[in-house]
């Protein structure tokens, strides 16, 4: 959206006739009032630090050497640090959307509050260090490895070989791991990309226009994700799986979201390995709402039979006191209905609350589903973007969206607020 103004500024209003403005880079007179990305981007995060500690009733205080990340960098890692103790603003926040009150379960006459949220990862991707799970940021925006893993760089990159790769090599001297280098450089010629993008389009063509021996393998894999190559040999009978090899920098793995059932994101956290259900799941939950009467009274999450196995399996009982049904989506569509477990503990059909009085469901279960797309629209923004950078960027465009949520769940009379922590 910046950049978009950007332009349409720069097209329509930057020129000033007969007007003479030095120029910004050579003190040159000038007849244009240009405005390039660098400088919206600086005015972004100026604008946001400055917002920032209006809020908090702070002063920005910024150095006077260094180039603009250098004289941000502490500035932004600072705000970033308390957004992790602090949360975003909205952290517990309510409406008559996303909460409902309710007869309390004993039948006494007493009320209750159901609030529902709901959890889900996108793939956004930002670079990270190579080393699994590793939080640590590269060395610098090109690089591989971490501090603390950079001695790792002369090593072969196929997965978990530690043998050192000659000079000129990124594999050792292993035949089978060579052979994935091989492989990569041969995908990087035209021909081979545009075969490649023929098969993907499932495109058909005349068999007169291929040579003979030239005809598109029906059994080639597509490149797999996040820059993992495997050899193309199949699996050998005595059950050997062929060598995988990551050759290009690593990414984080997903963006995990907590957002309540009105629309309104409530927290977000980077996960560097795999969604797992330890690391993605209870310790993210956790984190978020480190006392338990925090978390929302229902959680919808599209693997919460797995959830809820894990939790009963190592005795956690942080979670016993809310509601943990799959979404109504995947658990229609997902889930096979001779899984036991699923069945019982986490049909959303088995919760009354969940439902008004004509059967209809009172919450928005696939509302994650729908914040996901509008995050994946920063996908090429933030892809190549400094850590630092990355958190602040995601995190106060998640705050300008839930202050504009805000006002339009009031406006439409559905009373937002936020739950005092005691």
């Amino acid at each position: 959206m910046l950049m978009n103004c950007m332009n349409i500024y720069n097209h329509a209003l930057s020129v000033v006739p007969g007007a003479h403005i030095p120029s910004s880079f050579d003190n040159k007179p000038s007849k244009s009032m240009t405005i390039t990305a660098e400088q919206v981007s600086r005015g972004f995060y100026l604008n946001a630090l400055l917002r920032d500690s209006i809020d908090k009733g702070t002063t920005v205080v910024l150095p006077d050497k260094g180039d603009n990340d250098q004289r941000m960098a502490h500035a932004i890692e600072h705000r970033n640090n308390s957004m992790i103790l602090e949360g975003q603003p909205e952290r517990m926040h309510a409406c008559s959307v996303c909460e409902r009150i309710i007869p309390h379960a004993n039948g006494n006459g007493v009320l209750r509050s159901l609030r529902a949220a709901t959890m889900d990862g996108t793939g956004l991707g930002r670079t990270c260090c190579k080393e699994h799970n590793c939080a640590e940021p590269p060395v610098k925006l090109r690089s591989h490895f971490c501090a603390t893993h950079e001695h790792k760089n002369s090593e072969c990159v196929v997965v978990d070989c530690s043998e050192q790769a000659p000079t000129g090599f990124q594999t050792c001297e292993n035949q089978e791991h060579r052979k994935l280098e091989e492989h990569r450089h041969l995908k990087k010629k035209a021909f081979f990309q545009l075969k490649h993008r023929l098969q993907k389009r499932q495109l058909s063509q005349l068999t007169d226009t291929l040579d003979p021996s030239d005809h598109p393998d029906d059994n080639s894999e597509d490149e797999p994700e996040e820059n993992v190559y495997k050899d193309s040999v199949k699996k050998s009978d005595q059950g050997n799986r062929p060598p995988k090899a990551r050759f290009e920098r690593r990414r984080t793995h997903n963006e995990q979201l907590l957002v309540a059932c009105c629309g309104m994101i409530l927290a977000r956290s980077t996960m560097f390995g795999a969604e797992s259900i330890t690391g993605a799941k209870v310790d993210f939950l956790k984190s978020v709402c480190p006392q338990r009467i925090d978390l929302p009274s229902v959680i919808f999450y599209d693997s919460n039979c797995i959830l809820k196995a894990h939790l009963i399996k190592n005795k956690d009982d942080y979670f016993d006191h809310i509601l943990l049904p799959v979404d109504v989506f995947h658990f229609k569509t997902k889930h096979k209905e001779t899984d036991t477990f699923c069945q019982e503990e986490c049909n959303p059909a088995k919760f009354q609350e969940l439902l008004d009085e004509e059967e209809n469901w009172i919450f928005n279960s696939s509302v994650a589903e729908q914040v996901n797309v509008w995050l994946g629209g920063y996908k090429a923004i933030v892809r190549d973007m400094l850590p630092h950078r990355y958190d602040f960027f995601l995190d106060e465009m998640i705050k300008r969206r839930n202050e504009l949520l805000h006002k339009k769940l009031w406006d439409a009379g559905h009373i937002p607020y936020t739950i005092q922590n005691y």
